[in-house]
């Protein structure tokens, strides 16, 4: 079977694809690459698509209708599964026509001409934001979504009204997924848990909405990569469903959760609670049980244990010290050399040429010195190796883990010296 998963890029139409490829499914994706957060960590998840040779990806905007076209008609898909969207409650204030353009135009665009190419399952993602400020607890797919407190969910919201009107006119098959906070590696770096992570290890004070007692139905990505298969594989009439982990946690314990697995100390500033975000979001999931076999199991304990582990390895976070012990002193020079080389982004002050001549005769001495077999390190490259010290020295503007970097190469280079 093949199937159209759109934001097969993003986090996750990441995850569902992957799924899907190690299910033996055909996937054909598609991604903007826009840069609503860093499109690095689009393409690294997309590199690990890529090594499937049932993945192919059409990079392109579903508000370029004959770039849909095009996919469509060069392709036999037998459903749709479609993730791509204009992301972020807040960003929706400060640029409303990103949403309007990408959730309501890119989603017209892509029914329109799943029912003019006959591909008759179109299963779609919705969001617990329509609920909106929902006083009833937890949210059912039964309660009234008529009153949104943010663009976003109003465009969700209009999603599910387009899919109902295509199901009803053209006999379309249209399932609409709820996603709550959805978290997990390769994660979003504008959701709260992946920017509080970052900010707690620079040692920066994190901003925390509503004191803290805000209440999220976070819900794990494999637990929701589950219900996505399912509702794949149903693919009912017409649906909406809860994907929530039927469990609600502050977000005052779910910051302690991530200090716990970091082993540090977040520095604190308490904030009340913006007008576009909903207080609580809590998931009544009977009739996802019921329909999908769903049956989220992943705590928040061990659903953040699982994004911290991948989160340090990814940014390649107190990995530096160990890597060092265990390499002999030729090694560890050209690891000081490498590492330096990677933080120079971090050092607007140091003109760029100069960085780039001095690591190059580094390197050229240090090559020589494998040709030859020499294992000492000569007067020239310890010469150089002090400049690069100075250099290390200087003050600059880094935060926390930058600075932690720095400590380890510093000490890198003077146990290289002192070796000698």
């Amino acid at each position: 079977m093949t199937i159209l998963v759109t934001g097969s890029a993003g986090f996750i139409g990441f995850h569902t694809t992957q799924k899907l490829l190690q299910n033996g499914e055909q996937v054909i994706g598609i991604d903007n690459f826009n840069d609503y957060y860093d499109p690095s960590l689009k393409e690294a998840r997309n590199k690990i698509l890529e090594q499937s040779p049932n993945y192919k990806l059409y990079r392109g905007d579903l508000t370029d209708l004959s770039f849909v076209q095009k996919v469509l008609s060069e392709n036999k898909i037998d459903k749709i599964c479609h993730l791509a969207a204009q992301a972020g409650v807040r960003y929706s204030l400060t640029n409303p026509h990103a949403y309007i353009q990408s959730n309501l135009v890119g989603f017209a665009n892509l029914i329109d001409e799943a029912k003019k190419n006959e591909i008759k399952d179109f299963i779609y993602a919705s969001s617990s934001s329509v609920y909106g400020n929902n006083e009833k607890i937890p949210f059912s797919i039964e309660d009234n979504v008529d009153y949104p407190v943010s663009l976003y969910a109003a465009t969700k919201k209009s999603n599910e009204l387009i899919a109902y009107s295509y199901h009803h006119l053209y006999n379309m098959n249209c399932t609409g997924l709820r996603f709550f906070t959805a978290y997990g590696p390769y994660g979003r770096p504008d959701m709260a848990y992946f920017s509080f992570t970052k900010d707690i290890i620079a040692d920066k004070t994190i901003k925390i909405h509503s004191h803290g007692q805000m209440k999220r139905d976070f819900t794990y990505i494999d637990d929701i990569v589950v219900g996505i298969i399912a509702a794949l594989k149903k693919s009912y009439p017409y649906e909406i469903f809860n994907l929530g982990n039927n469990q609600i946690v502050t977000l005052g314990r779910f910051i302690e959760v991530i200090e716990q697995e970091l082993g540090i100390s977040a520095k604190k500033e308490y904030l009340p609670i913006q007008p576009e975000e909903a207080q609580i979001t809590y998931a009544n999931i009977d009739y996802s049980r019921e329909k999908l076999n769903y049956h989220p199991k992943t705590s928040i304990e061990e659903g953040i244990k699982k994004f911290i582990n991948w989160y340090k390895e990814y940014y390649q976070i107190g990995t530096q010290t160990k890597n060092y012990q265990q390499q002999p002193i030729w090694q560890k020079t050209k690891q000081a050399i490498i590492d330096f080389q990677n933080l120079a982004p971090f050092w607007p002050k140091i003109e760029a040429e100069k960085i780039n001549q001095l690591f190059l005769d580094l390197l050229v001495d240090l090559t020589q010195d494998i040709v030859t077999g020499q294992k000492e390190t000569n007067s020239q490259i310890m010469a150089k190796i002090a400049a690069l010290e100075s250099i290390i020295l200087i003050e600059y503007d880094l935060n926390q883990v930058e600075k932690q970097r720095l400590d380890l190469m510093y000490k890198n280079i003077q146990e290289i010296k002192n070796a000698k």
